[in-house]
């Protein structure tokens, strides 16, 4: 727990809650941190938004958390009458921070005004070194993705301006990978390899197909009757074109 002294400069009020009902308020305040009570200067005439600017000092012994501030009218006749308080944590001074902060003041629960101090706490040892907290890492968001629209909006719709997107670019194409063949066969000297095989003829192709030119004779035109040589004996001979013309009448021949 920390030891040592607190210095409290109280600045001001501002929307304090009136308990006069003719006349302007005379305003002061009084601190209490532990044992301790501190009164502030009444404020003649201040009314709702007082202005002290006036620097009190107190002890910080083992077991003071928090401080109790209370506003008061003062009255020549009567007792004071209470304007509000509110109960301030030490622990932002006790780390070393000083800051003027406004500070809500309630009355019988309800909201009473605000009053503004500064906190300024001295060690015993010392004033306290705090390193300063390290940098954190700043990320970056991740940039949105683009999105595509396959098809043009129908006449009439409202599109945003930005829901139009050129289409992606597309993937590169890269050649196949020569395939590997397997290596044409070496001659070993001396050994042996079997001929050739020799073509081999066959007669006059089948019907329906090409007479390859120059394998096989020529035969007689479509239609054309074919002539052989002398039929054998006692066979009937037949000529082209009718029989043969005959010898006149008593003809012999030599």
């Amino acid at each position: 727990m920390p030891t040592g002294s607190l210095t409290i400069l109280l600045h001001g009020a501002r929307d304090l809650h009136d308990t006069e009902a003719v006349s302007k308020m005379d305003p002061y305040a009084k601190i209490r941190l532990g044992d301790q009570v501190m009164k502030s200067q009444v404020k003649s005439g201040g009314g709702r938004n007082p202005q002290w600017n006036q620097t009190l000092k107190a002890n910080v012994v083992e077991g003071h958390r928090e401080m109790l501030i209370e506003l008061f009218d003062s009255d020549m006749f009567s007792a004071d009458d209470p304007i509000g308080s509110v109960t301030v944590e030490l622990d932002r001074a006790f780390a070393g921070i000083v800051e003027d902060v406004w500070h809500n003041l309630v009355h019988h629960g309800k909201f009473a005004g605000q009053v503004c101090l500064r906190l300024t706490f001295t060690s015993v040892n010392g004033p306290t070194q705090y390193a300063a907290a390290p940098a954190q890492p700043q990320y970056v968001a991740a940039p949105a993705q683009p999105q595509y629209v396959t098809a043009a909006p129908a006449q009439g719709s409202a599109y945003p301006g930005s829901a139009y997107y050129a289409a992606p670019a597309a993937p590169v194409a890269y050649a196949p990978a020569p395939v590997a063949y397997a290596p044409a066969p070496q001659a070993v000297y001396g050994q042996q390899y079997p001929a050739p095989a020799q073509p081999q003829y066959y007669g006059a192709p089948p019907p329906g197909y090409a007479q390859p030119p120059g394998m096989y004779a020529p035969g007689p035109p479509p239609g054309q009757p074919q002539y052989y040589g002398a039929p054998p004996p006692g066979q009937p001979q037949y000529y082209p074109g009718g029989p043969p013309p005959q010898a006149p009448y008593g003809y012999q021949p030599r």
